[in-house]
């Protein structure tokens, strides 16, 4: 089985949404890939919640179920990068926000 790892700041929108989105795609598709998530800061947020409102309702605005208790943002740590290498070779994908202030100071990532 493939693995995608979508990455962005908090874990809590970007990446989850991406997540959900891509899992559906290939259940649909019956491709052999798998995705998670994870954030560059999440734990610099505080408990904020397991997902953004926003991301449940635009999931379910395009008629994308979330299966399953909602898990709180987790954050990349280079012991779980190397062993999702070793273990399940991911695909990582950066999703930056645009208007934050490391893509607009250039120190993204």
């Amino acid at each position: 089985m493939k693995q995608v790892l979508f990455l962005c700041s908090g874990n809590y929108y970007r990446s989850r949404f991406a997540e959900h989105l891509f899992h559906w795609l290939a259940e649909k598709s019956d491709l052999p890939w798998r995705a998670d998530s994870r954030g560059l800061r999440a734990g610099k947020y505080g408990n904020i919640g397991p997902i953004s409102r926003f991301a449940v309702e635009g999931l379910k605005r395009r008629g994308i179920p979330i299966n399953g208790e909602h898990r709180y943002p987790l954050e990349l740590t280079l012991a779980n990068l190397a062993r999702n290498l070793v273990d399940a070779s991911p695909w990582p994908v950066w999703l930056p926000n645009p208007g934050s202030r490391c893509c607009q100071t250039g120190s993204c990532p």
